[in-house]
């Protein structure tokens, strides 16, 4: 599954990633939650460095979606045009969003380890970070 950053054209896939932490957030333009929500995110993989990583994907695939998205990112804070990856359509199926924002807490060996749906503001700050200190906690190799 690749990711595929918006501005940069840079690629990774998720299992690159493994060693770390991810969250794995899904979001779209138009959505305000997901906007309330950024800097809770970009501050939780902030307060544990190159260990966590935040992701933010956009909800639609880029072929219909790049030249909304890239005037919106134009007025957007720079953290938040910073995080944004676009959806591949594996990506897609293989995480599931009846809602947005929804964000999975992938643990370092690529399991998923919790999902939220909706925004991660307020009291709800406390569950992901106690989400990701489970999500460090795990070893870091491959499931079986």
């Amino acid at each position: 599954m690749v990711l595929k950053h918006h501005l940069s054209g840079a690629e990774a896939t998720l299992p690159e990633l493994r060693g770390h932490v991810v969250l794995l957030n899904f979001r779209a333009t138009w959505c305000r939650p997901c906007l309330r929500e950024i800097p809770v995110l970009t501050q939780v993989a902030a307060d544990h460095g190159s260990e966590v990583l935040f992701v933010a994907v956009y909800h639609e695939e880029e072929a219909t979606h790049r030249e909304a998205v890239t005037e919106w990112l134009t007025h957007q804070p720079e953290y938040v045009a910073k995080q944004v990856t676009w959806g591949s359509p594996a990506l897609l199926d293989a995480f599931p969003h009846r809602f947005l924002p929804m964000t999975y807490v992938i643990a370092r060996n690529g399991e998923i380890t919790a999902t939220f749906e909706g925004a991660i503001v307020g009291e709800r700050e406390k569950e992901l970070r106690a989400a990701v200190a489970r999500a460090l906690d795990t070893p870091s190799t491959a499931p079986q």
